[in-house]
């Protein structure tokens, strides 16, 4: 979409509003909260999906007719974000619905590892490249492929599967209250929520300034970022595939405190090097830690949670991740005017380390699964 926005104007100010949109919806997760308590997840992912096959199949209907614009591009992305948040969300309440608690981080990492793949490896080229033939061929194959999760997804609903019931009617504030209670007091998920708003922040602070740093710092060309990012999705894959083998033998506790000292320490070594090849394998490293911890949390969150309210908590943490990436992203580009972007890698590191003290506050008995 913002290459989309790139070909309709040259107004930064334009481009940037379209990837607001796809973000914004995120922080109103927890508004759509408790409407994935109150609908089964298998039945709201085959819904959602249909009317995000919708929604594009329109927008590239539109592209193709040469009706667009910069307000009809910011108000597909706007719709699609909501379905996004719906979608994504209900998948992790449906997950362990699906799986035995003991198997939640191999299905997770294996979710995870495909949506790397496809969403680092195949979908840019392959968008970019349909791109140049027709403007709304990229739209027009998500379409399809939207057509076809929501026909997948309408297959597992036709299984024996053990799902939600709607939840009892009450108002809407007290059942998004309810999430932001439960989440407050429980002793593991309060402090992931502290961690991963930290997390956020810094991860955000180096990521809005990323391509400046390797410009300036790095001396090297488009092509070669485009490579940078590339090797750091490879480190993504290894950290999403290799945490389910060490969480079968490792206890989860100390695999975070590893995965949260690590990501600062990569930032710090990025920071000072000037080497391509080091940044590379600093980023990847970044990535692969980052993704172990994700695995990680995501399984003890499907643990924790009750089912009845797994939504509404879920959006809760989930608004606090994408809420902190965002404020973090606005004050590391903002910070790197006054001191330079290897500075604000160089803070970033320092805090993500920092962040370590914060995870060994995590009752240990709490992250792990249940006995038998």
């Amino acid at each position: 979409m913002p290459l989309t926005a790139a070909s309709l104007t040259s107004d930064p100010l334009s481009i940037g509003l379209v990837t607001v949109c796809a973000q914004l919806p995120w922080l109103m997760a927890p508004i759509l909260g408790p409407t994935l308590d109150r609908f089964r997840p298998l039945r709201l992912m085959y819904v959602v999906d249909s009317i995000r096959a919708v929604i594009i199949g329109l927008f590239a209907a539109a592209l193709a007719t040469s009706v667009s614009g910069v307000a009809l591009l910011a108000g597909a992305a706007l719709l699609m974000g909501l379905a996004e948040v719906l979608a994504e969300s209900a998948a992790q309440i449906a997950m362990p619905m699906l799986v035995a608690e003991g198997d939640l981080e191999f299905s997770n990492s294996r979710l995870m590892g495909a949506q790397t793949v496809t969403t680092q490896f195949v979908g840019p080229p392959l968008g970019a490249w349909l791109g140049t033939i027709g403007i709304g061929l990229p739209y027009g194959l998500d379409a399809v492929t939207f057509i076809a999760s929501a026909l997948l997804i309408f297959g597992l609903r036709h299984r024996n599967l053990t799902e939600t019931s709607p939840t009892e009617d009450v108002k809407l504030s007290s059942q998004m209250l309810a999430g932001f209670r439960w989440a407050r007091w429980h002793p593991v998920i309060r402090v992931l929520i502290m961690v991963v708003i930290g997390l956020g922040f810094f991860d955000g602070m180096v990521g809005a300034i990323l391509v400046v740093f390797a410009y300036r710092q790095l001396h090297i060309s488009a092509f070669d970022y485009g490579l940078l990012l590339a090797i750091a999705a490879v480190g993504s894959l290894v950290g999403t595939f290799g945490s389910r083998r060490l969480a079968q033998r490792a206890r989860r506790k100390p695999m975070l405190l590893v995965s949260t000292l690590g990501a600062g320490v990569s930032y710090l070594v990025l920071a000072g090097t000037s080497s391509p090849s080091v940044a590379a394998v600093m980023l990847a490293v970044n990535s692969g830690l980052t993704m172990a911890w994700n695995v990680l949390t995501v399984s003890a969150r499907q643990r924790l949670i009750p089912v009845e309210i797994l939504g509404r908590v879920t959006t809760v943490y989930r608004m606090a991740a994408w809420g902190a990436l965002a404020v973090g992203g606005i004050f590391g580009g903002a910070l790197a005017k006054w001191v330079g972007p290897r500075d604000v890698v160089t803070i970033s590191g320092v805090g993500l380390a920092l962040m370590t003290f914060a995870v060994m506050r995590i009752p240990s008995k709490g992250l792990e699964p249940t006995e038998g």
